[in-house]
């Protein structure tokens, strides 16, 4: 039953997509036709249907992502409950729909409706935009405002400063700009994969929900090391995706 949960749970970033381009496309067909009076013509109810089940689908296939674990808590927490707020305002601007041909003051009430469900989805797809994605994703490549902006480390030239004269390893000079370019992105402050964070120290030595993943002076003993230097072919190799570390960027 578990495996059953997880599977379908996979399924969620693609049902979710439904119910939000459905939605937007109502709101369009409402911003094309302001004047009219009663739409509850059979494609807006059509496609408040298709809203509702599709947003419905979601949830369900959403809860059983969450189990996955591996996410925020608070941005699972604001991305499911603005999900489940935003499936109620339809269900209420649906009702509103049909009661339009009776009390034309449920327009407003209607278009309210709408609009609210807009915009509760909106503020839930950013959350969980943020989630799959990362917070710059979109911004990453702005042409213009970067100075605020901490570049990125190419994944495929990541060169670490030399150790300090006295032998000591430095984490910002040092260790970062790796686990920055190829670690932070399932292992951050957004998504935390095995629960286990390496954007600090503090993180990293706190380890992982099977436990540490660092012992200090032993880097046979340390999974935070030794799943990097796993052949390609092998499933457990860390990252998972793309080229391997360089030996260069582990000794």
């Amino acid at each position: 039953m578990d495996q059953w949960i997880l599977f379908l749970g996979r399924f969620h970033p693609l049902v979710i997509h439904l119910p939000i381009g459905m939605l937007v496309g109502l709101c369009c067909l409402e911003l094309l036709r302001p004047s009219a009076k009663h739409p509850d013509e059979p494609s807006r109810l059509l496609l408040l249907l298709i809203v509702l089940l599709g947003s419905i689908g979601s949830i369900a296939t959403g809860l059983m992502l969450e189990q996955e674990c591996g996410f925020s808590a608070s941005r699972i927490f604001w991305h499911k409950w603005l999900g489940i707020a935003m499936t109620a305002v339809v269900c209420f601007a649906l009702y509103a729909c049909l009661e339009l041909k009776s009390k034309e003051r449920f327009q407003t009430i209607y278009r309210a409706s709408l609009a609210l469900a807009t915009l509760l989805m909106a503020i839930g797809a950013h959350h969980g935009g943020v989630m799959t994605h990362g917070r710059h994703f979109l911004t990453e490549h702005l042409p213009f405002g970067k100075a605020d902006e901490p570049e990125s480390v190419a994944t495929e030239a990541v060169v670490p400063e030399d150790p300090a004269d006295d032998g000591l390893i430095s984490f910002t000079d040092q260790v970062w700009p790796i686990l920055e370019a190829r670690c932070v992105e399932c292992h951050g402050e957004d998504k935390m994969k095995a629960e286990l964070r390496l954007d600090s120290p503090e993180a990293i030595m706190k380890g992982s929900e099977w436990g540490s993943v660092v012992t200090p002076g032993d880097p046979d003993d340390s999974s935070l090391y030794f799943l990097t230097t796993y052949p390609d072919d092998d499933e457990d190799r860390m990252p998972p995706e793309g080229e391997a570390l360089s030996p260069c960027l582990l000794y």
